[in-house]
């Protein structure tokens, strides 16, 4: 008979000391995983637009780790067994386990090794361009949970997290929130002069997160800022993970898009007339175009919190044909999901 801690063609597994024996040649079943590591170290901003700085993790280790007691009937005593890889100059990496038919199969679970590396923040702006600063982070793998049988083959693939690494404020936990920016249009409607509202949303609209947080520490408040930037997908959104102390609180987050150009916004004066205007999309609040959008948030580590902002139209002066922002009812149209 052999321990369970083996060496096995091109992995290893490991164990601990209450682990008793058991021989994994017994398990003629194998399952196959692959996937590919990335991690992003900030964003760079060249000719007015910004980039995401995706990195491939390259030679970083893979672990598989299973409990004895999946490989039943061979198996049934405690402890674990964990398979190990490392990733290719791609970020690629590819592993082998055994794997029972029975039931479910084996549960596995699936992780990369963390690691230190920078990236770059938004720190301020200035004429209208984002000034950069680097700060170190920790770079956290997910935990990935799945079900495999006998010649299965699945791919897992990691976007590490990035945990900002603050030794006099501690932020360790991450709250998560959502932005979704909405671009305002119109349409031709017979019994609307001038059109019918709504949003369309769109890649590539940049826009800067402040947030703000109080704790108590030693007796005083203090408050932590910190400035993000992003630039939205194809459905208007972007993920934030802000680095906070808590795993639940409070946090404020004041969104400021960058205004952008439109010159060919259609204005419908009636049904079947329209006028292609020029002029630029600002933020819009409460019946007023705003610098700025905030909310004030409760977050907790389970929960995903979202923020919209509305982008109206604002018509360059000599040529707005009768069109304003202010005639129509922006706060109340809703975002289509």
């Amino acid at each position: 008979m052999m321990t369970s801690c083996l060496i096995i063609a091109l992995f290893f597994s490991a164990c601990n000391e209450e682990q008793t024996s058991f021989s994994l040649d017994d398990i003629t079943g194998r399952a196959k995983i692959v996937g590919n590591l990335s991690y992003s170290e900030g964003q760079a901003y060249e000719d007015s637009v910004f980039t995401e700085k995706v990195k491939y993790a390259v030679g970083k280790k893979v672990y598989v780790e299973i409990n004895n007691s999946e490989f039943s009937p061979h198996a049934s005593t405690g402890g674990y067994t964990s398979f190990e890889t490392v990733t290719d100059e791609n970020g690629n990496y590819e592993i082998e386990i055994p794997a029972v038919a029975t039931g479910r199969g084996v549960q596995v679970l699936i992780r990369a090794e963390n690691f230190l590396g920078t990236q770059s923040f938004v720190k301020s702006t200035e004429d209208g361009k984002p000034i950069f600063e680097t700060r170190q982070v920790i770079f956290t793998s997910p935990i990935e949970s799945y079900s495999l049988k006998p010649d299965e083959l699945i791919a897992v693939d990691f976007k590490y997290i990035a945990k900002e690494r603050d030794l006099d404020e501690g932020l360790t936990e991450v709250a998560t929130l959502k932005v979704k920016i909405g671009v305002g249009k119109l349409e031709a409607n017979r019994n609307y002069w001038g059109g019918t509202p709504y949003f369309s949303f769109r890649e590539g609209i940049t826009a800067l997160v402040t947030t703000l947080h109080e704790e108590y520490r030693d007796g005083y408040y203090n408050t932590v800022e910190r400035k993000y930037s992003f630039v939205t997908n194809a459905a208007g959104e972007a993920m934030l993970q802000i680095p906070v102390r808590e795993k639940k609180g409070y946090l404020r987050a004041e969104i400021e898009v960058t205004p952008f150009r439109e010159n060919n916004f259609i204005y419908y004066r009636y049904y079947d007339e329209f006028y292609e205007l020029t002029g630029i999309y600002r933020q819009y609040q409460g019946g007023f175009i705003k610098s700025q959008d905030y909310g004030i948030l409760y977050y907790d580590e389970y929960s995903t919190h979202q923020l919209e902002v509305r982008m109206v139209f604002d018509a360059d002066s000599g040529q707005n044909y009768y069109y304003s922002p202010n005639d129509y009812n922006w706060d109340g149209t809703a975002f289509e999901y």
